[in-house]
C-alpha cells in the first residue's frame, strides 16, 4: 500500500503529464487583431496569423472604395525543435482613401470550407495625432516625415524651461 504523499506526489505527476501533452497538441490560436488604427499618407499593415493548413478567403470593406487592401506576402514559421510553434501568416496592406471607421470582413478558409469569420475595426485618421504642440507660449507643428518613419518638428527653440501643452487630434487620447 502506497503512502498518502506517494499517491499525491504521483497525481501531481500525472496531471503535469497531461498539462503538457494538452499544450503540445494545441497549437497557437490565430490571432486576428480586433482593431486597428491606420493613415491617410501611407500603407498600415496587418499581419494575420493562421492556424496550420489554413488560408485567407474573401477579405471586404463594409464601405465600398473607402479603403485598398493589398496583400504583401505569406509567410510560414516552421520550426523543428518546437513543432508546436509552427505557424502560417498573411500581411496585407491597408490604405484609405478617406478618413473614419472602416470593418473588415475576413473569411479563414481551410481547404474550400470556411472555418471562421473575423472582423477588425480600421480606424483612419488623418495625419498626426497631434492637434497641437506648444512649448513656452509658442506654436510648434508635427509632421510625419516619410523617409524617417517618424514625426518631426518642425521648429527648434533655445528655451530649457517652459510650460508644455500637447492637444490631440480626434481619436487620439
Amino acid at each position: 500500500m502506497k503512502s498518502k504523499k506517494t499517491r499525491i506526489a504521483l497525481r501531481a505527476m500525472l496531471l503535469t503529464a497531461i498539462l503538457v501533452m494538452a499544450m503540445a497538441v494545441t497549437s497557437f490560436a490565430r490571432e486576428i487583431p480586433k482593431n486597428m488604427r491606420a493613415n491617410l499618407s501611407y500603407y498600415s499593415y496587418l499581419d494575420l496569423k493562421l492556424d496550420e493548413g489554413e488560408t485567407i478567403g474573401k477579405i471586404t470593406v463594409n464601405k465600398k472604395g473607402a479603403l485598398t487592401v493589398k496583400k504583401y506576402g505569406t509567410y510560414k514559421h516552421v520550426s523543428a525543435s518546437y513543432p508546436e510553434d509552427n505557424e502560417n501568416s498573411v500581411e496585407y496592406g491597408i490604405l484609405a482613401k478617406k478618413a473614419g471607421t472602416y470593418k473588415l470582413n475576413i473569411q479563414i478558409k481551410k481547404g474550400k470550407k470556411v472555418v471562421k469569420k473575423a472582423t477588425v475595426k480600421v480606424y483612419v485618421t488623418n495625419g498626426t495625432p497631434f492637434k497641437s504642440i506648444k512649448f513656452a507660449g509658442k506654436q510648434y507643428a508635427a509632421t510625419y516625415n516619410k523617409s524617417l518613419g517618424s514625426y518631426v518638428s518642425r521648429y527648434k527653440t533655445t528655451k530649457s524651461k517652459g510650460k508644455l501643452k500637447v492637444t490631440m487630434n480626434k481619436g487620439y487620447k
